[in-house]
């Protein structure tokens, strides 16, 4: 028989050795899917995932239905994504981001080198709305089918585990990684719709690697980015410990 698992129940208060933790703000939280908190599987053997649950106010559960499209939980709560296979989660709700957001994410690509990159966040169901990233250093954003594309500073890579906050203010998108702002700063306007991790519109350009922590905000403050840069931060160290 399947064992759905509840991974963590109790990983959250474990946070508290940092001052600010998403539970601080909640205000514009559009959604929040916690490292190890609350992801179901069907247990040994397979341990394919079918529900994130979301911890912030709106329920907007990730989810997938179809049995060969599940991500795998591996031990301490990593979700692993194969795309040959076309791993991804579905969004209970859409979610739309017309004015100010904060993306923030703690990931691992497994390998680089597709032309067309490999997806993160994305619409399954609209076209021209995702987030990729394309080379070793390059994230590509498409937002109403317009594009831009965002540089990481010399010496840095999205080849290992890393922490990545993606911010537009007034039209302006910015880019923090491992706790760092960039230097790369583009302008992007347009309304981005979020319904999907893995895939976009449809099913194509899969997602090859790993994901333990995805917050997005219809919101942008300095001071919260302060907090939320140092909070995945923390979560990375976390993550690296079971490496």
């Amino acid at each position: 028989m399947p064992l759905a698992m509840k991974i963590g129940q109790g990983c959250l208060p474990t946070i508290k050795t940092i001052r600010w933790n998403p539970r601080h703000n909640r205000g514009g939280m559009e959604l929040w899917c916690a490292y190890g908190v609350d992801i179901t599987d069907s247990g040994s053997p397979s341990f394919l995932v079918s529900q994130w649950r979301d911890q912030g106010p709106n329920n907007n559960h990730l989810a997938q239905t179809a049995l060969l499209e599940r991500p795998i939980n591996t031990p301490h709560g990593t979700l692993s994504f194969d795309p040959t296979r076309g791993d991804n989660l579905d969004f209970t709700s859409q979610i739309t981001l017309s004015g100010d957001f904060m993306i923030g994410m703690v990931l691992t690509v497994n390998e680089l080198g597709l032309s067309d990159g490999y997806t993160i966040l994305a619409d399954n169901s609209t076209s021209n709305e995702w987030m990729k990233i394309i080379t070793d250093n390059t994230m590509k954003l498409k937002i109403d089918g317009a594009i831009c594309n965002l540089s990481l500073d010399a010496g840095n890579s999205f080849e290992s585990l890393f922490s990545v906050i993606i911010t537009r203010e007034s039209s302006v998108i910015s880019l923090w990684f491992n706790g760092v702002l960039q230097n790369d700063t583009e302008t992007l306007a347009g309304t981005s719709d979020i319904d999907n991790f893995g895939v976009r519109k449809t099913d194509v350009n899969p997602f090859d690697g790993s994901v333990n922590e995805i917050l997005i905000y219809s919101y942008y403050d300095e001071k919260f980015v302060k907090g939320v840069r140092k909070y995945l931060e923390f979560i990375r160290a976390k993550v690296k410990e079971t490496l």
